[in-house]
């Protein structure tokens, strides 16, 4: 089993990051990019946006497509390396002046005033599901009343056939292509170990109601597996 300790993940996706995005877009077969536009449609233009997790930065660059010249980003990531890709990506977007990169933790990230008006998280919470209360109040210290939540990520499936399905495909098609792209043979049973210990994605729905957002949709993206949630900061 892959430690869940916040070093050992960051050190497994500092090890990673060169091969991510390629490993994304092979994985889902290119639905990624529409799943992170969904994930985007909330932000409009004059909005201070927060990517938590920000990765290679796709939801920040899309983002800030989305604010036509009018607003903020900030990408937060605990990786060095990741941030590292996404601001090289920054020379050939020229939307890329809107948005500040900031490394730092989910639970721990500087709140700003005002607030922000966006929260992105793209696959986030199921890698830092052992701390998921101190991240998800912290999202809604960070957020303005009103403010939106927006959530992509791989849940556990509900029914036992969709999980070994997931588990098959996972150990089958997934541990070759990421043999292929990310060259690091623990990256694969960290994925699968980390989806079969997280919740649901109607648990998660629960969860957000009980920490202090209400209007939760959820929207299945990919065969129960891959899930769009969206929520308000009450």
């Amino acid at each position: 089993m892959i430690g869940s300790s916040g070093s050992t993940i960051r050190q497994l996706f500092n090890s990673m990051s060169g091969g991510y995005d390629r490993f994304n877009t092979g994985i889902s077969l290119g639905l990624h990019r529409i799943w992170q536009r969904q994930a985007v449609d909330c932000v409009k233009p004059g909005m201070r946006v927060l990517d938590l997790g920000t990765g290679t930065g796709d939801l920040a660059f899309l983002s800030a497509q989305r604010l036509l010249g009018r607003g903020e980003v900030v990408g937060v990531d605990f990786s060095e390396a990741m941030l590292a890709l996404a601001q090289n990506k920054c020379i050939h977007d020229p939307q890329s002046g809107l948005i500040r990169w900031v490394r730092g933790g989910a639970a721990d990230f500087f709140i700003p005033e005002p607030r922000f008006d966006a929260v992105l998280c793209g696959f986030l919470l199921r890698n830092v599901q052992d701390e998921i209360h101190q991240v998800l109040a912290r999202i809604r210290d960070g957020l303005r009343p009103g403010g939106v939540l927006s959530v992509l990520d791989v849940f556990r499936p509900e029914s036992a056939w969709r999980r070994g399905f997931l588990r098959l495909f996972m150990r089958t098609a997934g541990t070759l292509w990421a043999r292929v792209t990310l060259k690091d043979p623990r990256a694969i049973r960290y994925f699968e170990e980390s989806i079969s210990r997280f919740l649901t994605a109607q648990e998660t729905c629960d969860l957000l109601m009980r920490e202090g957002f209400g209007d939760v949709c959820c929207r299945s993206l990919f065969g129960g597996a891959v899930y769009h949630l969206q929520a308000i900061r009450l």
